[in-house]
């Protein structure tokens, strides 16, 4: 590389720049799209944790016996479909 001038180097440096600057980008990139992925997949979308909860205070009206198991059957069905 001794013979090589301050033009030539300063060429080669942009080249290596101009190589490295994608590749940054996309492994930047990647790394949000991942992390987004994991984010969103961790989470349940809000109708299902609504169903939970609808379903879980059912459960607790039939278990007062404060709703007959028929009346039960037929509301949680309703809740599922709803989703």
């Amino acid at each position: 590389m001794s013979g090589l001038g301050a033009q030539e180097l300063i060429v080669i440096l942009i080249v290596l720049a101009l190589i490295s600057i994608p590749v940054v980008i996309a492994v930047i990139v990647g790394i949000v799209i991942a992390s987004r992925k994991k984010h969103t997949a961790a989470q349940p979308p809000p109708a299902a944790i609504q169903a939970q909860a609808k379903l879980e205070e059912l459960e607790h009206l039939r278990a007062q016996n404060l709703i007959t198991q028929a009346e039960y059957d037929d509301k949680r069905k309703q809740i599922i479909d709803a989703i």
